[in-house]
């Protein structure tokens, strides 16, 4: 293996941005895959207590997601 004798350093906006997206990302992930199906079965049941649950913290965590995305854009802007 060659080596160049010089290290790769990331910028600190660039991290925080990249860390940021992994947990938009894995939020989303979240949504789609948890919560999605949890409003699908409590609609194909005609539980919509179940669905209102489903649908509440689906609003949370895209309210959670949306504030990241905000914090990614000050990010990028402040630097």
């Amino acid at each position: 293996m060659v080596q160049s004798g010089s290290s790769f350093e990331m910028p600190l906006a660039w991290t925080l941005m990249a860390v940021i997206g992994i947990a938009i990302v894995a939020i989303f992930m979240h949504i789609r895959v948890v919560l999605y199906k949890r409003l699908s079965l409590a609609v194909a049941a005609f539980d919509w207590v179940a669905g209102g649950a489903a649908l509440a913290q689906t609003r949370n965590w895209v309210a959670i997601n949306l504030g990241l995305g905000v914090l990614v854009l000050l990010v990028t802007l402040l630097h």
